[in-house]
């Protein structure tokens, strides 16, 4: 398993983040949760991944893994098929109550 850190950000339904993705250079992540959610930042995220070139594509929240955001961290397991990407963090400021979150994203490759 490999791992690149970065920033994730969240507001409303939408998130955005960066991660390094070693050769690929940054990969920017957009995407949109089913649901609003206030506004996050995790300034230290980390994404758990087997292979570069899962780092590309669109994924949605895997729904059997439980993933939230809140009240104090963020778990998200992304997946398509079989290939699954894991985000955890720290949120930099505490939100009011922990959401179980669905939806999609898409990672873009960004060389730098």
């Amino acid at each position: 398993m490999s791992k690149g850190n970065g920033i994730f950000k969240g507001y409303g339904n939408n998130f955005l983040s960066t991660f390094n993705g070693g050769p690929l250079g940054m990969v920017k992540v957009t995407g949109s949760f089913s649901q609003s959610l206030p506004q996050f930042t995790v300034s230290s995220a980390s994404v758990t991944y087997n292979n570069m070139m899962d780092l590309e594509g669109s994924y949605e929240i895997a729904v059997t893994s439980h993933s939230f955001v809140g009240k104090t961290s963020v778990d998200i397991m992304f997946q398509e098929g079989s290939t699954k990407l894991h985000l955890t963090g720290n949120l930099s400021s505490a939100i009011s109550e922990r959401s179980v979150v669905s939806g999609q994203r898409i990672w873009v490759p960004v060389l730098i």
